[in-house]
């Protein structure tokens, strides 16, 4: 994964060091995609058992 360069940078940076590449995408996560990355294995609430 590459981050910081937009697709025609990356094809630029690949191209210049003979490295040929088949696929270049831009991806990026919705906010309930960043939100659920965020907050996986936290808990703010729990069961008191009595």
């Amino acid at each position: 994964m590459v981050t910081g360069l937009d697709v025609a940078a990356i094809g630029d940076a690949a191209a210049a060091q003979g490295i040929p590449l088949y696929e270049v995408r831009s991806q990026s996560a919705s906010l309930e995609e960043a939100y659920m990355e965020l907050t996986t294995g936290r808990t703010d609430f729990g069961v008191v058992a009595s």
